[in-house]
């Protein structure tokens, strides 16, 4: 088995930043938004790089927000024109904004600044307005009032330039990255942490199981509990439907294979899922999946290798992943073990 390292997973960890707007009149603003995610070590997606992993099994549309799906932010830019509309009656930049919504991705909304002081000239003239360089104001300005009606992460930024808006990209990924370190750092957590875990070795107590394990079953909750490894704690809840009914099968198991053999009566189904392409094919056929993916790989290669694709069955709770996502959870096992059982 190919070992993995602590290097492997974080290289994967950097963030796919979805572009999402009409293409033709917004190119230079693209390019400018792109090559500001790139200076900042991030993964820009856009489709007209070939970032976008086009499926036979799926129209063009689908693809994009399939890959959509997958990022860990979206930025949307609305201009003066509205875009070619989908089946559904709303323009493609508008579906990409409503999946990204859907799968509660952050987004970043920058905004046109003579289209905001349109829309708002519009609604104080009920309605009557003409308007320049727009091809469907009324539909534009009612993708703009979509997102300021959104519960959370309802903000629009508006620019009047190149410049402008590069500025407040910027800030806004500065904001989302202090944000971050912030729950990261939080004197409080591991105080919370701590309850969390000595809260569910009562109730295991209390279910009978004594105090022989106790010691063993707080430690492997509170590495459950730790977010550096919620990749692995996502995959053993599924499987097990709690965390405090997957500890005592964990700690006696003595891989991640075993553990999920006791649970669901097969082994993991270990899939042949290497490249960018094949991950893109695999997410879009398993529906019926609870689903967690952390895929990196070369957009704009589908023959790139990928990184980690896995899944897990709602009917019957059986997991399926490709190689090294199983070298990753095996990973994670022996770290749990080794702190659960061998730590004093």
């Amino acid at each position: 088995m190919a070992q993995i390292s602590a290097g492997d997973i974080i290289g994967d960890m950097i963030p796919n930043i979805f572009i999402a707007s009409t293409i033709e009149d917004l190119h230079h603003l693209r390019d400018a938004v792109r090559d500001t995610i790139l200076d900042l070590a991030y993964t820009p997606v856009m489709s007209e790089y070939g970032d976008i992993g086009y499926l036979p099994s799926a129209s063009a549309e689908d693809s994009c927000y399939t890959t959509m799906r997958q990022c860990q932010l979206a930025i949307i830019i609305i201009g003066k024109r509205y875009g070619n509309l989908s089946t559904n009656g709303v323009s493609v930049t508008e579906n990409e904004f409503r999946t990204a919504r859907d799968h509660e991705l952050p987004v970043v909304c920058l905004v046109d600044q003579e289209v905001a002081s349109y829309k708002r000239i519009f609604e104080a003239n009920t309605g009557v307005i003409n308007v320049p360089g727009m091809d469907a104001p009324e539909r534009t300005f009612s993708f703009l009032q979509t997102v300021t009606a959104s519960r959370v992460n309802n903000a629009v930024l508006t620019f009047t330039n190149v410049s402008t808006a590069r500025q407040h990209l910027k800030s806004q990924l500065a904001h989302f990255f202090g944000d971050l370190l912030m729950k990261q750092t939080d004197p409080m957590k591991a105080d919370v942490k701590d309850i969390l875990s000595e809260i569910k070795t009562l109730r295991h107590e209390f279910k009978g199981e004594g105090d022989k394990d106790a010691a063993s079953f707080m430690k492997a909750v509170r590495f459950l509990v730790d977010d550096s490894n919620k990749a692995y704690r996502d995959i053993v809840e599924h499987v097990a439907g709690s965390i405090e009914s997957a500890v005592p099968t964990l700690t006696a198991s003595s891989t991640f294979t075993e553990f999920v053999e006791k649970f669901t009566g097969s082994p993991p189904d270990v899939r042949d899922v290497a490249t960018f392409a094949q991950a893109a094919e695999f997410i879009t056929e398993q529906h019926e999946f609870f689903r967690y993916y952390n895929w990196g790989g070369n957009h704009q290669n589908p023959d790139e290798p990928t990184g980690f694709v896995i899944g897990v069955r709602k009917d019957n709770r059986r997991v399926v992943l490709n190689r090294r996502s199983l070298e990753t959870m095996e990973f994670f096992h022996r770290a749990m073990l080794d702190v659960s059982l061998n730590n004093p």
